[in-house]
């Protein structure tokens, strides 16, 4: 738990004062801003506790990636709330949540709890680091030219 809740502190802190030009930002065609990066990472952690513990849950995966871009206060504002969420699954969650088999239906697979949380954190570490890359070539697109400094 501790380790999810610092990486969402760690994105809310590289969320938090961003430009809402730069949370919209596509660095290229076909890919995908910050903002929605953000919705995604935050929908596939907090599913990932709902599934480890086998209670059941909605997501609407398709809404993360096509909600138009939210400003930064409102991001930082839902990353809380997921914290929160997290929280509580801290005494909640059982050793037999983490050793049974929980289907993964959309997927056609099946993994422990464990498996689930571990998957999850992987995931919301790449996605964190997806961040990081498209916040520095944001930064490099708005860096006045040699010349112009």
């Amino acid at each position: 738990m501790d380790f999810f809740q610092r990486a969402l502190r760690y994105l809310g802190s590289r969320i938090e004062g961003q430009d809402d030009e730069v949370l919209g930002w596509r660095p290229a065609p076909d890919t995908t801003p910050i903002s929605n990066i953000v919705l995604h990472a935050l929908g596939s952690t907090a599913a990932s506790f709902t599934v480890a513990t086998g209670e059941p849950r909605e997501r609407d995966r398709d809404a993360e990636f096509s909600a138009p871009p939210l400003p930064a206060a409102k991001l930082v504002e839902l990353i809380g709330q997921v914290e929160d969420h997290l929280e509580r699954y801290r005494d909640r969650l059982t050793v037999a949540d983490l050793v049974s088999e929980r289907p993964r239906l959309a997927r056609g697979q099946q993994f422990t709890g464990l498996q689930v949380l571990l998957n999850s954190y992987g995931h919301l570490s790449a996605h964190i680091a997806q961040i990081e890359l498209t916040l520095q070539l944001a930064e490099e697109r708005h860096r006045p030219a040699a010349a112009d400094r």
